[in-house]
């Protein structure tokens, strides 16, 4: 198979999980830096398969399951009779910049509207 399809597809299921943790566990739209910050490595990833193909195609699979460990393994404070108990209970992102309030939630409208 073509190293860069593979590093293709592996990029494509990459933003799969990402944006399937952020709707899932935590009623949020995928958060932008997450995104940016797996294009970047999978970008770093293709300039790495100018100097050898395989080896870039092993670490973009090996991210991929990097990223699909992290989605699906719980968090070790998570009890089993949690509602969420397959994915992490933290909806607290690791960056420190905030999501903006009207960004934050898929699951009910703002407070600050009125429906008339």
């Amino acid at each position: 198979m073509n190293p860069r399809a593979i590093i293709a597809g592996s990029f494509a299921v990459t933003l799969g999980f990402i944006a399937y943790q952020e709707i899932a566990t935590c009623k949020e739209a995928p958060w932008p830096p997450r995104i940016i910050g797996a294009g970047i490595v999978f970008g770093m990833i293709d300039l790495l398969s100018l100097a050898n193909d395989e080896v870039a195609s092993v670490f973009a699979v090996g991210f991929t399951l990097a990223i699909v460990v992290a989605t699906l393994t719980p968090a070790k404070e998570q009890t089993p009779d949690t509602k969420a108990s397959r994915f992490r209970a933290s909806c607290q992102h690791s960056c420190a910049t905030a999501q903006p309030a009207s960004y934050q939630s898929l699951d009910q409208p703002p407070s600050n509207t009125t429906l008339a």
